[in-house]
């Protein structure tokens, strides 16, 4: 019950302060909720407003982009329900990750690199000057645009673009593309994040291969979980299938959401958790994992192995001779989420790890169809 695909993207942003990893429903008014995300973030951290400022204007233009560039044409290339276009916002070390993913006719493909490469190979204080030539040239690429938006997030960002091309087949390729802000006192002219982005471009792949939409990792403080909470209800207005079933699935996750948002932590912890959102054959799965003081795990087991034989009572139409109906406090909120979780799900399990003698680590996955 450890999903290889969560296993790789956990041992990668294990030590970050946030991940945002998007596949789904691209849509002009998400570009506001990633900036709502971002700025929430930065509220309760020690960043400054001129880089809050620059976070936003940077997000907003790789988000849009996608929306802007992106080839629907190829979502077909894949046998899959998962798209194309993918956006990634990580914050590790201090520092801010953006990166965009969409698919481009390989016709473009040298005409984008060159550009980026002749941006890349201009010193900053030289970047205002190109911008001012290409804007009087007005030599403009096939989707619009004039290099300017390139200069732009260069020059705000403080650091050269990475990118990359994989071709898909004879018409479409995938594009990759990084910024990467960081404070002033942090920059350092030879740093070239190659690290940074194949592990980004390592989290895409992960969630793509697993049909994976969404994965977040940081706090779940209410304020942070709304943004994340709007991309799922826009996946799901675009997905056609039961309503019933879509119901069920957005009330799952706002449940597990809650849990993460109010467990009990180990000493020294925070209210960080994971959580990672998918489409299947035959439905959705949602699975998650956080954090637990040792007294919370043990009474969370506890409460887990009675949700099971209820479970498998239910399943039998008949109630467990040994165990009899489960009884719980009407005023135990946490039995309650999990018996209703498991009575909604086409199957459940959860797995609870033993770190050390004050933290355990509780794993749980949902299937619902």
């Amino acid at each position: 019950m450890r999903p290889k695909f969560l296993e790789e993207i956990s041992s990668i942003s294990d030590r970050d302060e946030l991940t945002l990893a998007y596949s789904g429903e691209f849509r002009d008014t998400l570009t506001d909720r990633i900036i709502e995300l971002a700025e929430t973030y930065f509220e309760s951290s020690e960043q400054t407003p001129k880089l809050r400022k620059k976070t936003s204007f940077l997000v907003t233009e790789c988000f849009q982009n996608v929306i802007r560039h992106g080839s629907k044409e190829a979502e077909l290339i894949f046998d899959s329900p998962m798209r194309v276009e993918s956006f990634v916002l990580r914050f590790h070390s201090g520092k801010c990750f953006i990166l965009s993913e969409n698919a481009v006719h390989n016709s473009n493909v040298d005409q984008l690199s060159a550009l980026i490469e002749e941006v890349n190979s201009v010193e900053r204080e030289k970047l205002r000057k190109l911008y001012r030539e290409l804007l009087k040239k007005a030599e403009f690429t096939d989707h619009g645009g004039a290099g300017l938006g390139l200069i732009e997030m260069t020059r705000r960002s403080g650091n050269k673009l990475r990118y990359s091309f994989q071709k898909l087949d004879e018409r479409y390729s995938v594009f990759h593309f990084m910024l990467v802000l960081e404070s002033k006192k942090d920059h350092h002219e030879d740093s070239d994040f190659s690290e940074e982005f194949a592990q980004i471009e390592s989290i895409i792949s992960n969630l793509k291969s697993a049909n994976q939409f969404l994965f977040y990792r940081g706090e779940f403080d209410k304020v942070l979980v709304n943004p994340v909470t709007e991309m799922i209800e826009k996946n799901l207005d675009a997905q056609k299938r039961s309503l019933a079933v879509k119901v069920k699935y957005y009330h799952a996750a706002i449940n597990i959401m809650n849990l993460i948002s109010k467990h009990e932590v180990p000493p020294g912890g925070n209210k960080e958790g994971v959580i990672s959102l998918g489409i299947t054959d035959t439905g959705y799965s949602i699975h998650s994992r956080y954090n637990l003081n040792e007294e919370a795990g043990k009474r969370l087991q506890g409460i887990l192995e009675c949700v099971r034989r209820e479970s498998q009572a239910d399943n039998n139409q008949q109630e467990d001779p040994k165990s009899g109906k489960m009884k719980y406090r009407s005023d135990d909120d946490l039995t309650g989420v999990f018996l209703q979780l498991s009575r909604i799900s086409q199957s459940w399990d959860y797995i609870l790890d033993e770190l050390s003698d004050k933290s355990w680590l509780f794993s749980y996955e949902i299937h619902i169809k």
